[in-house]
């Protein structure tokens, strides 16, 4: 596993300053689980889930802000 990381800082008139940074991680033949010769995708949908289609569960739990909006929008249609 490799990290790094680069800022570069500089100071303005009327004391105010920018900073630009940079950060990245870059890793290579990490094992992941399984065996040596097995290569596990650790973002891989629970096949159980694949039923659901577009509506299944969001990873932990966590639902995107814009589908809670278009969930809500929705709901708040239905009774008008």
């Amino acid at each position: 596993m490799q990290q790094y990381s680069a800022d570069l800082q500089r100071e303005l008139p009327d004391a105010m300053a920018v900073t630009v940074s940079y950060i990245g991680a870059r890793g290579d033949h990490l094992p992941l689980g399984g065996t040596v010769d097995t290569v596990v995708n650790i973002n891989q949908l629970d096949p159980k889930y694949l039923a659901l289609g577009a509506d299944g569960p969001e990873p932990d739990g966590a639902e995107p802000v814009l589908r809670q909006r278009q969930r809500r929008a929705a709901r708040d249609a239905r009774r008008r």
